[in-house]
């Protein structure tokens, strides 16, 4: 059923399947299907369970910053592990831009991170065909004036009244009140909000990049962020950004609800790809880093993942994973680091927590067996494993997704379970186990999901860096709302800094 003007759908009369091509209406969350499915945290699904990859490591694609895993290997790439059938499916389905014919682009919902499927050869890899195979660009926080121009308006339809800087909302488009949300909290986030307004993104443009969207999504973002920061207009429409999404991420043009979360992850790996200074991703060869100290391979994995990856959202977005597994049978143990953009917490059912307690579930220990083997590479057989995955260093920007969604059979539900969260100060020493964060975290904007599997509805709570006050956007609905409001069940995806946002000067018409 096509939800009302606010994006609000009405509940089935009955439960609907769930079908591998398209995602229910409400969480965007996909079915069983035969597509590809994570068995660890950080790894990408072999394509076809029966044709398990178990090649040796000297033919396996190099994961620059993270391990030389092949597609099907267990935890972060040691050894190979069969893909588990109750995991959750990718939620990537056909997206094949700027790749060669048969090859698609993936998303592991677990660790946040993009891998790519031949179908040609019915093998996944890391890193893309090697056929397509500077410094961290700093933001600019000088004292000159952002100018916002009229024309940033035009084609958007804006209407009059607005309420000030940073309190415009979006319209929905049909069931884009997913994406409305997403790009309230983005705004939301002064450093990343403020490179777009003074136009220093213009000069990382990195048209020629396969990966890339020729720089048009950079560019359509930043005429959205110039209008929504004005405060000219109390409500726009989004359609010509929506139509560039469309073009460039078709999984999100059929007019259905999707998951806020997914449209996150495309949206930051689209920016950051059209940004990406690195204009030519050269092969690197994995070196040898066993029994090097984890202080010192984790530098080198985060250099490693430099070479190929630098941009604004690289910068503010992506920490650091250690990921470990230990062989039950010879006590073989493997460590490598990987990059992660996001931390994706399961939720307990029916009871209510706090973030902390999330957060120590997060890293806790657990047996891999069965069909979950990892091939031990001492043992050269598949053996009973111990994973564990731990925070390495955390980005400036911290993303923490609360996993609502799950599989109950072959159907998935909504866990409704109330999240408590501190809005500031949120200490985060205790859970990284390398680089210690130097300072708390605050609060700054979330992203809602009201509703069950059947019929739900999007919004976004964020705090407004020139007033302090906090804003309710429910698509083109805007208000004012009290701290206390933010802390709802709803609550989906937490927006925290580890930097303070300045109150930057705007020189609008």
């Amino acid at each position: 059923q096509r939800p009302a003007a606010g994006g609000q759908q009405g509940p089935s009369s009955a439960p609907r399947p769930a079908n591998p091509a398209q995602r229910p209406a409400a969480g965007g969350q996909q079915g069983p299907s035969s597509a590809p499915r994570p068995a660890n945290p950080a790894q990408p699904p072999a394509q076809d369970v029966k044709a398990r990859l178990r090649r040796s490591s000297s033919q396996d694609p190099v994961s620059l910053g993270q391990d030389r895993s092949k597609p099907g290997q267990g935890a972060a790439g040691h050894g190979t592990m069969r893909p588990t059938s109750s995991s959750k499916p990718s939620q990537m389905t056909h997206f094949s831009h700027g790749l060669p014919l048969g090859w698609e682009k993936r998303l592991d919902q677990r660790s946040g991170r993009f891998y790519f499927i031949n179908h040609n050869t019915k093998t996944t890899h890391w890193e893309p065909p090697q056929s397509l195979v500077s410094a961290i660009p700093s933001i600019d926080r000088s004292a000159k004036p952002i100018v916002i121009s009229p024309e940033s308006g035009r084609g958007m339809q804006g209407s009059g009244g607005g309420q000030g800087k940073c309190s415009t909302g979006l319209r929905n488009l049909g069931n884009t009140c997913f994406m409305n949300s997403i790009l309230q909290c983005l705004s939301a986030i002064e450093p990343f909000s403020a490179h777009f307004l003074r136009g220093s993104y213009r000069k990382e443009v990195n048209a020629s990049n396969p990966l890339g969207m020729r720089g048009e999504i950079a560019e359509e973002y930043a005429a959205l962020v110039r209008v929504l920061w004005c405060g000219k207009y109390s409500a726009i429409s989004p359609q010509s950004f929506k139509r560039k999404v469309s073009e460039y991420l078709p999984q999100f043009a059929d007019g259905a609800q999707h998951d806020s979360q997914e449209f996150l992850a495309f949206l930051l790996d689209g920016l950051h790809e059209d940004l990406n200074l690195i204009r030519k991703k050269v092969y690197i060869t994995e070196p040898e880093v066993e029994g090097m100290p984890d202080h010192q391979a984790a530098h080198e994995a985060w250099l490693r993942h430099l070479q190929r990856n630098r941009s604004v959202v690289i910068n503010l977005f992506q920490g650091q994973f250690k990921s470990s597994i230990r062989c039950k049978v010879c006590r073989k143990v493997s460590v490598t680091f990987q990059p992660f953009m996001y931390l994706s917490l399961p939720l307990p059912a029916n009871k209510q927590c706090s973030l902390q307690d999330l957060l120590r579930n997060f890293t806790h220990e657990e047996t891999v067996r069965d069909d979950n083997a990892w091939k031990c590479p001492h043992c050269k057989r598949h053996r009973d494993a111990v994973k564990k995955l731990e925070i390495w260093k955390l980005p400036a920007i911290l993303l923490i997704h609360l996993k609502r969604f799950h599989l109950r059979g072959h159907w998935w539900d909504k866990i409704q379970s109330p999240v408590a969260f501190p809005r500031s100060e949120l200490n985060m020493v205790a859970h990284v186990v390398g680089d210690r964060p130097q300072s708390t975290y605050n609060l700054f904007a979330v992203s809602n999901h009201y509703g069950t599997m059947t019929g739900g509805h999007y919004t976004a709570f964020s705090k407004n860096v020139f007033n302090d006050e906090w804003y309710s956007y429910d698509d083109s609905t805007v208000k004012k709302v009290s701290a206390s409001q933010i802390h709802t069940s709803a609550a989906y995806i937490l927006f925290y800094t580890a930097v303070p946002f300045q109150r930057p000067s705007i020189k609008a018409w």
